[in-house]
């Protein structure tokens, strides 16, 4: 229901129910609560909470890797976004 609530735009909703699904998620998967994050992030990028979506998309591209998963374009992207809209064009590391 997340993701239909994120592309409605209600994004405070959709944060509600990312919350909710992050909780239900058993700690060890790790690929599950990547994806989690990167869609709380999108909702909170939609709230232009750009710190706190750039910190979520940082922790489901580390999450992702701990699994074993390749990045996801998406989420590389994403945090590019993020890092545009606070004015951070040097960003040394990462992936």
């Amino acid at each position: 229901m997340a993701v239909v609530l994120v592309d409605g735009k209600n994004f405070q909703a959709a944060l509600g129910d990312f919350e909710a699904a992050l909780q239900l998620t058993p700690e060890g998967e790790l690929a599950a609560q990547a994806r989690l994050l990167a869609g709380r992030a999108l909702a909170l990028e939609g709230l232009a909470d750009w710190d706190a979506a750039l910190r979520d998309y940082e922790q489901a591209l580390q999450l992702a890797q701990q699994a074993g998963e390749s990045p996801d374009p998406y989420v590389i992207n994403s945090r590019g976004n993020c890092y545009n809209s606070l004015g951070r064009w040097q960003v040394s590391g990462g992936q």
